[in-house]
């Protein structure tokens, strides 16, 4: 399900690693050495977060790919 999610990684030169981001969860983002390294963590907190929404009950964010087919 998480591969579904929108994700975008990026060099940082102030930080001297691979930064990723999900457009669906704004406020986690994961560093890496590599930039699969970077996509590999934030897939693995998306991952995580997720189980803790169903966990508690709280709605899981549609990945925007799903919103745009239904639109």
């Amino acid at each position: 399900m998480t591969s579904r999610y929108t994700y975008e990684v990026m060099f940082s030169a102030e930080e001297g690693d691979y930064i990723a981001t999900c457009r669906e969860f704004p406020d986690l983002s994961s560093l890496g050495d590599t930039h699969e390294e970077a996509l590999a963590g934030i897939e693995f907190l998306v991952s995580d977060v997720i189980e803790e929404l169903r966990h508690r009950g709280d709605p899981v964010p549609e990945p925007l790919t799903e919103r745009l087919e239904t639109a």
